[in-house]
């Protein structure tokens, strides 16, 4: 199972040294995060090696399961604090790129996927109510901040 990466979240609260402080302490996790990343990747290169037999042997208690990949519900998103944001870097085209922006995308799969936000009697989106897109806009607008950074 792959680990998760940390998100790029500031602060809104507080002045702008302590902004810039937050963003190089993460900046800081994130390096350490990949390095600690490098050195498993190699414990696992050096590790045990099993024959190739028995690798391809399943085990006896995982012949009937199905493999399933699980709903996205992105709840460290929905339960962030209030004044806490995720910075999406946005390039020249006003795209988003980077780990943000899928977090981003995942975001706003779970928000259209609950009948408050886009109920299913409307077919089409051009037949939602602006003031439904609306809601979601500010929605998003409070969990997410955009910087353009390439």
């Amino acid at each position: 199972m792959a680990k998760r990466k940390r998100l790029n979240v500031v602060s809104l609260i507080g002045s702008r040294a302590q902004v810039e402080e937050q963003r190089a302490t993460s900046a800081q996790h994130q390096d350490l995060s990949q390095m600690q990343q490098s050195g498993q990747s190699e414990e696992v290169r050096g590790g045990s090696q099993q024959s190739h037999e028995e690798q391809s042997q399943p085990s006896l208690g995982n012949i009937n399961r199905k493999k399933v990949r699980g709903a996205t519900l992105m709840s460290e998103i929905w339960e962030f604090p209030e004044g806490q944001r995720v910075i999406v870097k946005i390039n020249n085209l006003f795209q988003p790129v980077g780990e943000e922006s899928t977090c981003l995308c995942r975001f706003i799969g779970t928000m259209v996927r609950k009948a408050e936000f886009a109920p299913i009697n409307y077919l089409n989106w051009h037949e939602m109510p602006n003031n439904r897109k609306e809601e979601m806009w500010s929605t998003i607008e409070v969990c997410f901040c955009s910087i353009i950074g390439l």
